[in-house]
C-alpha cells in the first residue's frame, strides 16, 4: 500500500478542492469546495507532521516533504476516477460545507474587493449577484470560487462516510483526526478573508443569492 502511496505523490495537481492525504496509517480523501475551509482542514490533516498552523501552501510542503501529501483533485467523480486508475484504498471519505450565502460573501470580499484579479471595472456586490452564472461560465478568477458546492460534492451525498459543516471542523471533523493521531491537537484556526469589512445584504439581494444556491442550501440545511 505504502509504495502505491509514493508512486502517486508525483501525480498532476488540479485545482485545489479534492484532497488526499495521509494521517498516520490512514487515507482521507476530503471535498472542500473553494472558500469553504480548505486551509482549515488542511492544517488539521498535516497538524501530525506540522504541530502548529501553517498557511495552506507551507502546511502543503511539510505534507509532501514527509511523504504524505498525495494528491489534489478537482470534483469528486475526477478524483474517483484518479483513485480506480491507481488502485488507492481510501480509509475515509468526507466533505466540507459552508453556508452558500456567507460563502458567497466571503468570496466576494476575497476575490473581488481585496484581489481583484479580473480587473472588474464594477465591483458593486449588484454586479456580482446579476452575472454570476455568466462570471462562472466566463471561469473568471470570483466566478471558478463562487461554483455552486454542489458541483464538487456531485449529486450522490452517499457516498461521504460524512458531510460536515465549517463550523464542525474544530468539533466533530477534528474528534476524528484525533482518534487516528491518538493525540489531543488543539483548535485550528480559520483562515478569513477581509473579515473587518461588513457585508450587509438587502432582502432583495439576500433572496437572489439564495435562489442562485438553492441546492446548496438544501444540502446545507439538511446536514
Amino acid at each position: 500500500m505504502m509504495a502505491a502511496h509514493r508512486e502517486i505523490e508525483t501525480a498532476i495537481y488540479y485545482i485545489n478542492i479534492t484532497m488526499i492525504i495521509q494521517v498516520k496509517d490512514k487515507l482521507f480523501q476530503v471535498i472542500v469546495p473553494q472558500k469553504s475551509g480548505i486551509s482549515s482542514v488542511t492544517n488539521l490533516l498535516a497538524f501530525d507532521v506540522t504541530h502548529q498552523t501553517l498557511s495552506k501552501t507551507k502546511a502543503r510542503r511539510s505534507l509532501k516533504k514527509e511523504n504524505k501529501f498525495f494528491h489534489l483533485g478537482d470534483t469528486y467523480a475526477i478524483e474517483e476516477q484518479f483513485i480506480k486508475d491507481n488502485d488507492i484504498k481510501i480509509d475515509y471519505t468526507f466533505a466540507v460545507v459552508r453556508d452558500p450565502v456567507k460563502r458567497f460573501i466571503s468570496s466576494y470580499k476575497d476575490r473581488v474587493i481585496k484581489k481583484n484579479k479580473d480587473s472588474f471595472a464594477n465591483t458593486s456586490i449588484d454586479f456580482c449577484i446579476d452575472n454570476l452564472q455568466i462570471l462562472i461560465d466566463n471561469k473568471t478568477d470570483f466566478g471558478l470560487h463562487s461554483r455552486r458546492q454542489i458541483f464538487w460534492l456531485g449529486n450522490n451525498l452517499s457516498v461521504y462516510d460524512k458531510i460536515f459543516t465549517v463550523d464542525e471542523i474544530n468539533t466533530k471533523f477534528k474528534s476524528i483526526v484525533e482518534n487516528v493521531v491518538d493525540d489531543i491537537i488543539p483548535d485550528i484556526r480559520a483562515n478569513v478573508s477581509n473579515d473587518n469589512l461588513n457585508i450587509m445584504l438587502s432582502t432583495d439581494q439576500n433572496k437572489k443569492i439564495a435562489d442562485f444556491y438553492k441546492d446548496d442550501i438544501l444540502l446545507f440545511n439538511s446536514l
